[in-house]
């Protein structure tokens, strides 16, 4: 086939692949006519395979990083929401792990304001936890380290957070829930949603996912750490909030919590 006449009458691969794409989202377009051969199975349905098998497969993937909102809403339901995910948040990267980066967003987005909004936080900390996971064996930075250093240079010290410690707060009781809905938990007390709020950090350890709740104070004072603050200043900002803020107190927690790293 000449080649001339093949820049003419074909579309290019990535032509082709990006209407392959369309398809596995929804849109009900097939690859240009004769690229997509019978072979005793029609064209559409061929397709079709590969929709049903994405679909399932986010479906899948989500309700593994997302077990407490499936079991919040129910399965049938949590399936309703992955599919109405799927085109919304493509993935853009091969790890399946990326795939539900989005979801609380997508949550919040659905239901904010109203009566479920509690989800989008519920979700913000079941991503937390699965993200913290695959940190988990990081080496953790323990108080030792700091026995060499002057107590006149405290102010000035730097900690880097560990990738496996992740930070959240919400205004509804979200440790509660998330601890309410484990498998294997049958009976809990009611959890009302006006409980007050939660600050939380989340340390993923090599066989344990920790949740510690923290005060208003000791959270600020571990976010400003996190996001590179001084020892010092973070603890201005805390006090500053909180004037009984025991800093001691909340650095031997952190510490303990392994929420630095090397």
């Amino acid at each position: 086939m000449p080649s001339a006449w093949r820049e003419r009458h074909l579309p290019s691969l990535l032509d082709v692949q990006r209407q392959f794409a369309a398809g596995l989202f929804g849109e009900q377009r097939l690859p240009e006519q004769g690229l997509l051969q019978a072979a005793g199975i029609a064209p559409a349905l061929r397709l079709g395979i590969y929709t049903n098998n994405h679909r399932q497969g986010v479906r899948g993937a989500l309700a593994l990083m997302y077990p407490v909102i499936e079991r919040l809403v129910g399965s049938e339901y949590f399936r309703d929401l992955a599919d109405e995910y799927r085109p919304q948040h493509p993935s853009t990267r091969g790890d399946l792990h990326h795939l539900g980066f989005a979801f609380p967003t997508f949550l919040g987005e659905r239901f904010g304001g109203g009566e479920y909004a509690y989800l989008a936080d519920v979700a913000a900390l079941e991503w937390a936890i699965e993200d913290a996971r695959r940190a988990a064996l990081v080496e953790a930075l323990t108080p030792d380290a700091l026995r060499d250093v002057p107590a006149e240079q405290y102010d000035a010290l730097h900690f880097n957070f560990h990738p496996g410690a992740r930070l959240i707060r919400s205004r509804f009781p979200i440790r509660r829930i998330w601890l309410a809905n484990q498998a294997g938990v049958e009976s809990v007390d009611t959890v009302r949603l006006d409980e007050g709020d939660d600050w939380l950090l989340v340390r993923a350890l090599p066989d344990e996912i920790a949740l510690a709740s923290l005060d208003e104070a000791g959270y600020l004072f571990a976010r400003e750490l996190e996001q590179g603050v001084s020892l010092g200043e973070a603890a201005e900002r805390a006090l500053a909030l909180d004037a009984v803020f025991d800093l001691g107190a909340a650095l031997r927690r952190l510490f303990a919590l392994a929420a630095f790293r090397i």
